[in-house]
């Protein structure tokens, strides 16, 4: 699609900052707390009333965003162990609330599922109520909540793997939107997270074929989100180009769903470098930098 085309559709800058603490023990008080949890979280949001809000009304009201890095997107340990298995401790609600009290009023919640899936693609309900646990905790505190696929090994964006990528992506996210279906416009989908050909040179530029099996990933996602059920046709949802990628050619590259106002574009643009990923630049911000309005021109 034309590059103006693009930029009309709602831009999401998704800038992450991790939790880098020490992992802490669990004991069994605590699991048994955090099992009554889960249960009560899937008896709520059963059927949340939905103000119908398009993407561009709904990104205005989303002001500045937290991430919850190396936690339930950790690929370590197994079950419910992975949260903590990146050396960071457990999510608790307090967390959250100090978050959403330090003036947060988006939780972006990167999640890895593939770990966490048998042969037919279904996912442990153990994870999927530990999930649903902490999306509850932004959800009660009034936030939007981004819950994504994360850290995934099972999708490479190959023409000789699309079919099967798809397929995949299909069973994860219907089950993903039967849990959530009652949750209102405060909850926002993620298809998948910087799809790219991980290890390879071209890694992180893409080329024609693997853009356009991105593109099949976001047309999979979309239509399967809308064919759901409860408040899921109206939802929010978020599609991303090759590897989440501002470059202009990637950006070009991305088809988005014509017709439905309730698309986000998701870009991930570490800008200013200096302040938002560089480990030796400055923790000083000025708006005066030029590397972000040049991206909007």
């Amino acid at each position: 699609m034309k590059i103006k085309r693009l930029l009309a559709a709602v831009l999401s800058l998704a800038m992450g900052v991790s939790m880098m603490t020490a992992c802490g023990s669990k004991d069994s008080s605590s699991k048994a707390e955090n099992d009554s949890s889960a249960a009560e979280s899937t008896q709520k949001h059963t059927n949340d009333p939905m103000t119908v809000t398009t993407a561009k009304d709904l990104v205005a009201q989303m002001k500045v965003g937290w991430n919850l890095g190396n936690t339930m997107d950790a690929t370590g340990g197994s079950g419910l162990d992975a949260e903590t298995s990146w050396g960071n401790v457990e999510t608790t609600k307090l967390m959250i609330d100090q978050v959403k009290d330090a003036g947060f009023n988006v939780f972006r919640l990167p999640v890895s599922w593939g770990t966490h899936m048998d042969e037919n693609y279904t996912v442990d309900e153990a994870w999927m109520n530990r999930v649903q646990e902490i999306v509850d905790y932004g959800i009660d505190n009034g936030m939007f909540v981004i819950l994504n696929t994360h850290h995934e090994e099972w999708y490479m964006p190959k023409k000789d793997r699309a079919d099967k990528d798809v397929e995949q992506l299909k069973a994860l996210w219907k089950q993903i939107c039967d849990r959530f279906q009652g949750y209102d416009e405060h909850l926002i989908f993620e298809g998948v997270n910087e799809p790219r050909l991980r290890g390879e040179g071209n890694e992180w530029i893409g080329d024609a074929d693997s853009r356009e099996v991105v593109n099949q990933y976001a047309k999979a996602f979309v239509e399967t989100v809308r064919a759901s059920g409860g408040n899921n046709p109206n939802r929010c949802i978020m599609v991303t180009p090759y590897a989440a990628s501002s470059s202009k050619q990637n950006m070009e590259a991305l088809e988005v769903p014509q017709g439905d106002d309730k698309i986000i574009v998701s870009i991930h643009a570490y800008l200013p470098y200096s302040f938002a990923l560089d480990t030796a630049g400055t923790d000083q911000y000025t708006s005066i930098d030029s590397s972000i309005t040049t991206l909007f021109t």
